[in-house]
């Protein structure tokens, strides 16, 4: 897969195409390990999602994460960051995305749909900040095994 390397959410990502996208919360520069119903996800997905800008979505999430205002998911991790007991298990956080282009929206709508499935066979659930799986009888995008 093609993705773009793990980069700070104040990083630029310079494109403005469809694209799907991950977000991890780090602590002093580690992935802040997620426990899930079948294991813990060492690399800390918060969210996987899908954009028709990716530019502007990293706006959006960063808006979020700083004012409570922009992204929903992003505004519900800035909650959680600083009104939970997230809050104490955090000494350094900070917030990472990297994300993979699509040449159209409904292909990154596709591929988002596969990565969620992914991780719920995976993990057994969504990333915590995700609530809802698109497609989720899979008449677009089978399920498959891990």
């Amino acid at each position: 897969m093609d993705w773009s390397p793990w980069l700070p959410l104040s990083t630029s990502s310079d494109r403005w195409e469809p694209a799907v996208y991950q977000i991890r919360l780090m602590n002093d520069g580690i992935p802040f390990t997620i426990n899930r119903l079948l294991g813990s996800d060492e690399d800390a997905i918060f969210t996987i999602g899908k954009t028709k800008n990716m530019e502007a979505r990293r706006k959006q999430f960063a808006c979020g994460l700083e004012k409570c205002y922009g992204h929903s998911e992003a505004n519900l991790l800035y909650l959680l960051m600083n009104y939970s007991r997230l809050r104490r298990a955090l000494s350094k956080p900070s917030v990472e995305y990297r994300f993979t282009n699509r040449e159209t929206d409904k292909l990154a709508i596709e591929h988002e749909a596969a990565l969620l499935r992914a991780y719920i066979v995976r993990h057994g659930e969504l990333p915590p900040l995700n609530s809802i799986l698109p497609d989720r009888y899979g008449e677009k995008t089978p399920w498959k095994e891990v």
